[in-house]
């Protein structure tokens, strides 16, 4: 170590540290981190038995992701449509001009629309030929 390493610095009033101590996390976000680990471990385990039973089930199954899907895609389409050409950061404090960031965000919005029109159209398909195909899964 030098002898000018944190360890062996003297931290007095006049020569105060840089990086506050860090104190523990609040109550309330332990429980939101335990809440979102639980949460997801019953997905994980519901997705565990969407595939061992996809014999019993595979139809209604892939009817009722896609439609929960598309409902999602709908509902994220909803909001790229209505912060289409919103610049939510100001410029002053980024560097870029008014018009980079009226850019960046149309940019994005594009993306954000072809991404959506592809999940969209996808997940449409197979909801299309589960619902029109069902002879397939009877037996």
């Amino acid at each position: 170590m030098t002898a000018d390493s944190d360890a062996t610095r003297d931290w007095s009033e006049s020569n105060p540290p840089a990086v506050a101590p860090q104190q523990g996390l609040p109550t309330s976000v332990l429980v939101a981190a335990v809440i979102l680990i639980v949460v997801a471990v019953l997905i994980a385990l519901f997705a565990l038995l969407i595939v061992f039973s996809a014999s019993l089930t595979g139809r209604i199954t892939g009817l009722v992701l896609s439609f929960l899907a598309l409902l999602i895609l709908l509902i994220g389409l909803g909001s790229t449509l209505a912060s289409f050409g919103q610049v939510p950061i100001y410029p002053g404090s980024t560097g870029f001009t008014e018009e980079q960031l009226e850019q960046v965000a149309r940019t994005g919005a594009i993306v954000g629309l072809t991404v959506t029109a592809i999940f969209t159209a996808a997940y449409g398909f197979v909801a299309a030929v589960l619902l029109r195909r069902g002879d397939v899964f009877r037996n």
